[in-house]
Parts: C-alpha cells; structure tokens; sequence
C-alpha cells in the first residue's frame, strides 16, 4: 500500500511541475515576444530543471511536503526529526535516480535506500 500512495504522490507532483513548466514558458514566450523557444537553448532547459528543483527544494525545506505529499499524506523529516537541512534537501535531490536502480539491490529495505544515504526519515502523518 505504500508503494502506490508514493507513485500517487509523486504523480501529483509531475503534475504541478508539468503546469509551472507550462507557466514559465508562457511568461517567457510574452517576454520573447511571442516567438518560439528553440528547443536545444541551454538557458531555457536550465530555467526549466530549476523551476523543479525551486518547487522541490522551497516544498521540503519550508513545509517538510511537496503538495503530493500532502495530499497522500507523506512527510519528510531527518532522522532526529528537525526541519531537514539544506544539505539534506540536495542531497535527496541528487540520489534520487541512483537509489531507483540500486534499491532493489537492497532486498530487505529497498524503499529505504534514499533515505539512509540522506539521513531522512519519509513518514507517514
């Protein structure tokens, strides 16, 4: 069961990344006067990585939940159950496709691999 409320949760926050890429493509398409982005600029698919990383990053750190989260009911913590660090958040961050392919390596706690490489505890609220 908690498989599936994650994968829900992390629908739910593919889908509010979809509509602030969508919005920030507008904004910058009235900036550029209405003339399409060329598909391989670098500035715009770095503004586009952090436009998620901003949403993910602010989500943590100033609430502990992304709106998926929230709404499947998911809270991140660290370990000794403080406000996560800034370290912490990038870190989860960086690992989070390594630990795809290396937890089920892990056969006993596989959903758990994130977590011990950040010292963060994904609780159940």
């Amino acid at each position: 069961m908690f498989l599936i409320r994650y994968l829900a949760a992390l629908c739910y926050d593919a889908i509010i990344i979809l509509v602030l890429f969508f919005s920030l493509t507008i904004l910058l398409l009235i900036f550029n006067q209405g003339h399409a982005i060329p598909p391989s600029t670098l500035w715009y698919q770095l503004s586009l990585i952090g436009t998620a990383l901003l949403y993910y990053h602010g989500s943590i750190r100033f609430g502990g939940q992304t709106l998926g989260m929230r709404a499947w009911r998911f809270k991140l913590t660290s370990v000794d159950q403080k406000r996560l660090s800034n370290k912490q958040i990038l870190l989860r961050i960086l690992y989070f496709i390594p630990a795809l392919f290396l937890a089920p390596l892990y056969i006993k706690s596989s959903y758990n691999v994130l977590n011990q490489w950040t010292r963060t505890d994904f609780i159940t609220i």
